[in-house]
């Protein structure tokens, strides 16, 4: 036994030094041109299951750019092709130097391309230009299988380090992340930050100062007018766990900060941490799994500690205001009809990125429209509907927001599975706009429609396009709904507990019992204010989703002609049993048309300041109320 263990000993640096060399000669060959694996059948299998020499990769395939790019083109991108086989390998030492390659790879690309940047040409160079997409998401689908992995087999946590080297290596070819055409692929799949994310639940997390700089970084993101994905999904996050991790790593880091800050100050690193992220020596340190060290040391840390701190505090502030603001996701009590629309149908998609160009033509608009009947009717064909939904859009010169809202709402109601029919009113002419009085015309006028019975109506703002489909168009039946508490112009927070503009709705008897809007709102703002206190005393509290869901985007547009005395009318809300529905009959007013187009219910109505004059003495015979 003694003997054969000593033989081994002998023989063991002989090889290990073979295989250094192996290497290298494998490199040469590839770089040369020549194609080995043509007459080898395990050329790749042995690339790959020798050690990554980076240093030598990195400093041939600068050279052989400089001196050879015609032969080198194709060689890397036959070898970034092998990678994306081998990331997936069973073989876990093929896999992680298949990692390896490509950091080594797309790092060597992005330093030659420096002054250029990390554009088409790049990637062109690196893996062809032919099915560049696919190959990315493909890596980026590996990495995120590979962060995945159970903790408990054999090398999990060196494969988690490789696959963080490359999408950190993704992440900073580049000095302006903004300018990282590779970010456009991080940005396209959302699912990594599902799994950077599933990594902090499992305890210890030992990947937390990974996630950190990853989620700095991907959320610093911004290009043009795209809404940056991370932002949105880390600010609807909500795993408890997760985030309980998350803060133990942001302290930990903290505490480590401290204890190393002064020493790191008095070393006087010339190395800013941009360029530490764009150097050779901190690629090399990955590879040596040797970066967290050097991170947690850099004086840039509180950066990043700052930006996620800063995320995580307003992600606990936003929960506790959800419980406040009477917040949450409505519950199907019918489940025990299988007839009946689920109230959260297979269909649904969730956050999805909105359209919000407006050069569409309605021919074209109404082409990609379907199952729609003609005057903005739909009603599902393979379930019994649960409401009968009348949206009432207030409508007066922003064509281009309707085309852009319409284009939204139909499939977004028909992914929800709603019975429900469109009516956009609008009042004629140039007077002063009352958007109260005309929202009270079109449900008054729809209120009498006998087919289908309407049982639940929808109060809708032309600019607001909603963003997650789960965000059910539905009455609730304990209250008024407010189905618009996070606006991006609000930065997708709740302003305050008593607003409700934007998306409300509310049954016919919870309409009538508050006796509709006021329609003394002559001029912008408001109106729906007025219609909160109406409710509210009328003993009803407004529910809404939790932000996370009920979440619009605003479409631009110039600001209107505010009611001059709107905090005056505000103050006299107590007159509403006066003001209101029903009082509709003693108003001054026409419909001029009711029109059905494809897509929607026209209604236009005509009338003068003087429409109100029969009421206009409310406001001065009721004493202001706070």
């Amino acid at each position: 036994m003694s003997a054969d263990s000593n033989s081994g000993n002998k023989s063991f640096w002989p090889v290990k030094t073979a295989l250094k060399e192996k290497i290298i000669v494998l490199y040469d060959a590839l770089l040369s041109g020549d194609q080995p694996w043509l007459d080898n059948g395990h050329y790749w299998d042995d690339f790959f299951l020798l050690k990554v020499n980076s240093k030598y990769l990195l400093e041939e395939l600068e050279r052989t750019y400089i001196d050879k790019p015609a032969v080198l083109k194709p060689q890397l991108n036959t070898v970034f092709d092998q990678c994306l086989i081998f990331v997936n390998s069973t073989h876990r030492i093929r896999q992680l130097n298949a990692y390896y390659t490509i950091c080594v790879l797309i790092y060597a690309i992005s330093r030659v391309n420096q002054r250029t940047g990390f554009g088409y040409p790049a990637l062109d160079f690196l893996c062809g230009s032919e099915g560049v997409d696919n190959k990315f998401e493909t890596l980026i689908e590996s990495v995120n299988h590979t962060f995945l992995i159970d903790e408990s087999f054999s090398g999990s946590t060196l494969l988690k380090n490789a696959a963080f080297d490359v999408i950190l290596t993704c992440c900073t070819t580049m000095l302006n992340i903004n300018e990282n055409m590779l970010m456009d692929y991080m940005m396209a799949n959302v699912n990594l930050f599902d799994s950077i994310t599933q990594l902090l639940i499992r305890f210890p997390a030992s990947h937390g100062y990974d996630v950190c700089l990853l989620l700095a970084l991907l959320l610093q993101y911004h290009k043009y007018d795209t809404s940056n994905t991370y932002i949105i999904r880390f600010s609807v996050f909500d795993d408890e766990v997760a985030l309980t991790s998350l803060a133990q790593v942001i302290g930990s880091s903290l505490n480590e900060y401290n204890k190393a800050y002064d020493i790191e100050r008095t070393a006087n690193e010339s190395s800013s941490w941009w360029n530490s992220l764009t150097t050779f020596n901190y690629v090399q340190s990955m590879i040596n799994n040797r970066r967290i060290l050097r991170l947690k040391n850099n004086e840039h840390l509180p950066v990043i500690i700052l930006a996620i701190t800063i995320i995580f505090i307003i992600h606990f502030c936003n929960k506790h205001d959800e419980r406040t603001a009477n917040q949450y996701m409505m519950e199907d009590d019918e489940k025990g009809n299988p007839r009946l629309c689920p109230l959260y149908p297979s269909t649904l998609q969730g956050n999805g990125l909105l359209d919000m160009s407006s050069n569409m033509e309605w021919a074209d608009i109404e082409q990609r429209i379907k199952y729609v009947q003609i005057g903005g009717i739909y009603s599902p064909s393979d379930c019994i509907p649960r409401q009968h939904l009348a949206i009432i859009i207030p409508f007066r010169n922003r064509e281009y927001q309707l085309k852009i809202l319409l284009r939204h709402l139909h499939p977004f109601l028909q992914r929800q599975k709603r019975s429900y029919r469109i009516f956009v009113v609008e009042q004629f002419g140039n007077g002063t706009f009352n958007k109260g009085l005309i929202m009270n015309i079109a449900f008054n006028h729809a209120s009498k429609i006998s087919a289908p019975v309407f049982n639940c109506f929808m109060f809708h703002d032309v600019d607001l396009i909603p963003e997650n489909d789960y965000n059910v168009y539905e009455c609730d039946k304990h209250g008024p709904r407010h189905l618009a508490p996070a606006v991006d112009e609000l930065r997708y927070f709740l302003m305050y507990n008593d607003l409700i503009g934007g998306a409300l709705a509310v049954t016919k008897h919870q309409f009538m019992k508050a006796n509709g809007w006021s329609n003394l709102y002559w001029g912008w703002g408001f109106e729906d204010d007025d219609m909160n206190h109406r409710l509210r005393h009328a003993g009803y509290r407004v529910s809404r989703p939790p932000n996370s869901v009920g979440r619009y985007k605003m479409i631009r547009h110039e600001k209107q002609v505010p009611a001059f005395n709107r905090y005056e009318i505000l103050s006299r809300w107590l007159r509403y049993s006066s003001d209101g529905i029903q009082q509709l009959s003693t108003l001054d007013y026409s419909i001029i048309s009711i029109e059905t187009h494809a897509l929607y219910t026209h209604i236009l109505v005509n009338f003068t300041r003087l429409a109100t004059k029969t009421i206009d003495h409310l406001l001065e015979e009721l004493p202001n109320v706070k």
